[in-house]
């Protein structure tokens, strides 16, 4: 799994504000950030079997109405990848003034 795969699924999202990792210095809200922080591999006798990417994506927006809105668009928009535990958290930032909507799957592969 790599942002590769990720970005065609959530690209026109949040008016095609979708950025790995960190949203450049001046964009205007909303917008999306994505990352996959980690990957476990499980192994068997004869290998890698499979392996369990963690997807993190955030929204962030003026309301958090309109970060939990967009997160809701994410989560349809990455269906077909099959995400199992998901999680979702909420925050504000004070220094942008601006909500944050977190998503984060786990993605078998």
């Amino acid at each position: 799994m790599t942002e590769a795969d990720i970005y065609p699924l959530i690209g026109s999202l949040a008016g095609g504000n979708v950025y790995p990792y960190v949203a450049p210095a001046g964009t205007a809200p909303p917008w999306i950030v994505f990352l996959l922080p980690s990957d476990v591999s499980e192994d068997v006798f004869c290998g890698q079997a499979e392996t369990a990417s963690t997807l993190q994506i955030d929204a962030w927006a003026h309301s958090i109405d309109e970060a939990r809105a967009i997160r809701a668009q994410i989560r349809a928009a990455i269906q077909s990848l099959q995400p199992v535990s998901l999680s979702e958290m909420n925050d504000y930032e004070p220094d942008t003034s601006l909500y944050r909507a977190t998503l984060e799957v786990q993605i078998w592969s």
